[in-house]
């Protein structure tokens, strides 16, 4: 079932089966000149809408926006973020746990989304929940290792075209041209390409060192990995997606049967948590900025000599006392106000 198309009654009634919530996540970025920009989600969501049937299942709109600060020097791509991310998949899931959900699988179609992905995974779990990720192109690979690919390569391009020939045109690939920072360090990871990571790796006298650059350096063209996607066909896409269709099968199945997580705090109390963190950073109230010794508010009433009448009131078992200072005193005594006291000390 697709949640965007059921009843608010239909899902209250879902919501009571203890359904496997099935939510497919990507990315709006570059994969090389010929690929989609969208194919990080257009393929999780293909995916999703073969498996929709299954019963006590339900498929939750597909996030189309990811984490890619690294392809931000390609026209089109868009990046929320790490924090923006986890926000927005805390706030889906914490939703749908308030009307009963507890169970959830995310069909990953980006590596860079993995960080925000997992921290939520947690916090679902903490509240009483269990979620599990799917990295697609990473479990095409383990189930038919000929299917090993990277970013925008013949994996992605070959899916794209089983999914929707239009996205992809062949016609505009380009060599990856990965570079190197130097004469005596190569880009081995660029060329191994898994998709997990933006692949900041370069290798040096054996060993591997992260670089963090931006993809343009890395690999110019856009796409990295260990095929060339000028080689990508329907028949080889098809192939891929077929065999993570059957793995989702049987594995939501399996799904339903992996025990809840602890819930350590009452869900409400997690919620408040983070309603508190989102406001953290908020400017100080009225009450707070009068209550500054070095307000003007306060250097106004204490000039005039009746500063003590600036202050809120206080409980009767702590009033301040009224204490007038001429001007030329003040100066000299504002960095010494205690305004728990109300007094100079």
């Amino acid at each position: 079932m697709f949640l965007a198309k059921m009843t608010t009654e239909q899902a209250a009634q879902a919501f009571r089966l203890d359904p496997v919530i099935l939510l497919p996540v990507g990315s709006c970025e570059q994969h090389g000149p010929q690929c989609a920009l969208g194919t990080d989600f257009l393929i999780p969501d293909h995916l999703a809408r073969q498996v929709e049937a299954l019963p006590n299942l339900i498929v939750a709109p597909t996030v189309p926006y990811g984490v890619c600060p690294y392809h931000m020097s390609f026209a089109g791509s868009i990046d929320i973020g790490y924090e923006g991310l986890h926000h927005l998949l805390h706030s889906i899931t914490f939703s749908l746990m308030q009307h009963g959900a507890r169970r959830f699988l995310i069909l990953n179609g980006h590596g860079g989304n993995n960080p925000a992905i997992d921290k939520t995974a947690l916090e679902i779990y903490h509240a009483g929940g269990v979620c599990a990720s799917i990295d697609w192109w990473s479990l095409a690979g383990q189930l038919d290792p000929s299917l090993k690919g990277g970013h925008g390569d013949i994996l992605e391009t070959s899916a794209m075209m089983a999914v929707d020939p239009q996205a992809v045109q062949l016609q505009l690939c380009q060599p990856m041209n990965s570079h190197a920072p130097s004469a005596n360090t190569d880009c081995a990871s660029i060329q191994k390409g898994t998709n997990s990571d933006p692949n900041w790796k370069i290798s040096f006298h054996g060993g591997s060192v992260r670089l963090p650059r931006d993809t343009c350096e890395n690999a110019p063209s856009g796409w990295f990995g260990p095929r060339d996607p000028a080689d990508s066909t329907a028949a080889m896409g098809k192939k891929a997606l077929d065999l993570v269709e059957n793995f989702l099968r049987e594995f939501i199945e399996e799904f339903r049967s992996f025990p809840l997580g602890s819930r350590q705090r009452p869900f409400s109390v997690i919620r408040k948590r983070s309603e508190e963190a989102s406001t953290a950073s908020s400017p100080p109230s009225y009450s707070q900025r009068i209550l500054s010794p070095c307000s003007s508010a306060c250097r106004k009433a204490a000039m005039s000599g009746a500063w003590a009448n600036a202050l809120p009131p206080a409980s009767s078992s702590r009033r301040p006392k009224t204490v007038k200072y001429p001007p030329s005193t003040f100066s000299a005594r504002c960095s010494k106000v205690s305004v728990d006291r109300g007094v100079f000390s």
